[in-house]
């Protein structure tokens, strides 16, 4: 039983490691991206869809794997999670300072 738990573990981060890689590569304001200096009134949900469940995932992961390492696998998953953490956090803490930077501006409205 414990063989099973511990195989649907490492599964499931295989599983979302493509969502994490997508999220990571995501841009905040898409026409930045481009090259254009324009804003973006899509908000942080466009990334957030991405970013948010493999963020979990691999949040608990890291801090399962790295509370109680007890071989090296457990330690390099660990430390393979965690900066994968970070940057998913980067991207979404991004993204959410460039809403706040478009709700300064008026030309996002109430969709009029």
């Amino acid at each position: 039983m414990e063989k099973i738990r511990v195989f649907l573990g490492y599964g499931v981060l295989i599983v979302l490691l493509p969502v994490a890689v997508f999220g990571l590569s995501f841009p905040t304001n898409e026409y930045r991206a481009m090259g254009i200096e324009a804003i973006d009134c899509d908000g942080p949900i466009t990334v957030l869809i991405i970013a948010l469940p493999a963020l979990t995932v691999y949040g608990v992961a890291s801090a399962v794997f790295l509370s109680s390492f007890r071989s090296r696998r457990s330690l390099f998953f660990g430390l393979f999670c965690g900066p994968i953490c970070l940057g998913l956090g980067w991207n979404i803490g991004t993204a959410v300072l460039e809403q706040s930077r478009n709700g300064q501006e008026t030309v996002c409205g109430d969709g009029i």
